[in-house]
């Protein structure tokens, strides 16, 4: 197993962030925009964090249970493979945008999370696909911030700042 050279190619061409706010601009897929800048109180940021954790135990527990030989010796690897490789290359636009927008320091953290979940995640989509993770990279790939859910996670949209 290794990481979709098709999937780290577009998580580096990323416009990170630069549609934020822009109320000219709108994300391809359905999302709710996030009203008056978004919020980021600790209880929506949890709230989100569980859905994207969500997302990614979908993934996983099919791999784990389908697919064992392809995760189980691989996953970390692929992990530490993005956080040596693909976010020293990307790591510096992401904290020049959130500084830019003035957001609280753990938004750049949970951005450089997303990348590398996207970027893991979305390597094992010839074997499980990922819709969710798929429309987190179309939006931050838009240059947007997904930055909560509404509705009751699978059902519901991405929210965007």
């Amino acid at each position: 197993m290794v990481l979709d050279q098709n999937v780290i190619d577009r998580i580096l061409r990323v416009r990170w962030l630069q549609n934020c706010g822009d109320p000219c601009a709108a994300p391809t897929i359905q999302c709710v925009r996030a009203p008056g800048g978004g919020s980021f109180s600790k209880a929506a940021g949890n709230a989100w964090e569980n859905v994207k954790l969500e997302a990614r135990g979908d993934v996983t527990s099919y791999l784990a249970l389908h697919a064992k030989e392809a995760f189980n010796p691989y996953w970390n690897p692929l992990v530490r493979q993005v956080r040596g490789k693909v976010l020293p290359q990307v790591e510096p636009a992401i904290r020049r945008s959130t500084e830019r927008l003035k957001l609280p320091a753990c938004v750049n953290e949970e951005v450089k999370f997303d990348a590398i979940n996207m970027a893991v995640v979305l390597s094992y989509r010839k074997i499980v696909g990922s819709p969710f993770y798929e429309d987190l990279l179309t939006v931050y790939s838009e240059g947007f911030l997904p930055c909560g859910w509404d509705g009751t996670y699978p059902n519901g949209r991405m929210v965007v700042l």
